[in-house]
C-alpha cells in the first residue's frame, strides 16, 4: 500500500496560529475601544457653570435657520408644481364644462 503524504500546497493552521490571530483581535478591540472614549471625553460638554461655549456637537442655530428656510422654500416650490399638475390633469379629465351645455339624454324635443 502506498504511504499517503499531504499535498505541499495544503495550508496548516496551528494553535500558535489561533493564539496570535486571538491576540491580535484582542489589541485591535483594546485599541478601538481607547479611541472611542478619548474621542468621547473630548466631545463631552462642558461642566455646568464652566466658561465654556457650546459642544461642539450641536449644530450651529444661525446654519440651521438658513437651511430651514431653504427647506421651507423647497416644499413650497414643490406643493405649486404638485397643485398646478393636479389642475391640469383634472382640467384634461374633467368633462363638467360639456355636460353643462349638452341636454339630458332622452329629453324630448320641443
Amino acid at each position: 500500500m502506498p504511504d499517503y503524504s499531504p499535498p505541499r500546497r495544503q495550508i496548516w493552521i496551528t494553535r500558535a496560529h489561533l493564539a496570535a490571530l486571538a491576540v491580535a483581535t484582542t489589541a485591535i478591540a483594546a485599541l478601538s475601544f481607547m479611541l472611542g472614549m478619548e474621542v468621547g471625553l473630548r466631545r463631552r460638554p462642558p461642566a455646568e457653570g464652566s466658561p465654556a461655549g457650546e459642544p461642539a456637537f450641536l449644530p450651529d442655530a444661525s446654519d440651521e435657520e438658513t437651511l430651514e428656510a431653504l427647506l421651507r422654500e423647497v416644499e413650497r416650490a414643490q406643493a405649486e408644481l404638485e397643485h398646478e399638475e393636479s389642475a391640469r390633469r383634472d382640467a384634461g379629465a374633467s368633462f363638467t364644462a360639456e355636460l353643462a351645455g349638452a341636454e339630458a339624454p332622452g329629453a324630448p324635443e320641443p
